[in-house]
């Protein structure tokens, strides 16, 4: 089992911090979910132990993952390939920013809503570039084509693409 401590920070008042154990699936939904999607920092990256720190709006979050190395294996590796997504962070960023801006018929969002939600189309877009990274997809070209589409198809794209390995990843998402 892998040991979750959850720490809050709001507006400068400390929550007392939380403790549980999670088995490795449901650590790495809570990693992946609640954390890198939220646009975290992750500030320890070790094989036993990891450590994100993520911030939205007034709240601050501090969550530590520890375990076994074969526990926290899938945990580590994600970390691993999102810390490599981060420096293809432009990407990210412009296409959250593109995202953003046709919001409202083009107009954009409100400031509150730019803060609410830029972190977390963001990590999103971290996690798109993590997933492409971790099945082989390096070039930035091919980057910036394939961050715009959904999590679910591009999923569900390279499903399709490990099935049926001469067809391009592009023509199963078009």
């Amino acid at each position: 089992m892998i040991k979750v401590t959850l720490g809050r920070t709001n507006s400068g008042h400390v929550c007392k911090p939380q403790h549980r154990e999670e088995n490795a699936a449901t650590a790495l939904s809570l990693l992946v979910n609640c954390e890198l999607a939220w646009g975290a920092t992750i500030m320890v990256c070790e094989p036993t132990r990891i450590e994100t720190k993520t911030i939205v709006l007034h709240c601050v979050d501090t969550t530590v993952l520890e375990g076994t190395i074969e526990e926290m294996e899938s945990l580590y590796e994600i970390c691993i390939y999102y810390l490599a997504g981060c420096q293809h962070d432009e990407i990210a960023m412009e296409s959250a920013f593109n995202k953003l801006s046709q919001i409202n018929n083009g107009e954009g969002v409100l400031p509150l809503h730019l803060a609410m939600a830029g972190g977390k189309l963001v990590g999103e877009n971290r996690i798109k570039i993590a997933l492409l990274l971790g099945c082989g997809i390096k070039e930035k070209a091919e980057l910036e084509t394939l961050v715009p589409y959904s999590l679910g198809d591009l999923v569900a794209a390279l499903q399709l693409k490990q099935e049926m390995p001469q067809i391009s990843l592009q023509e199963f998402l078009t």
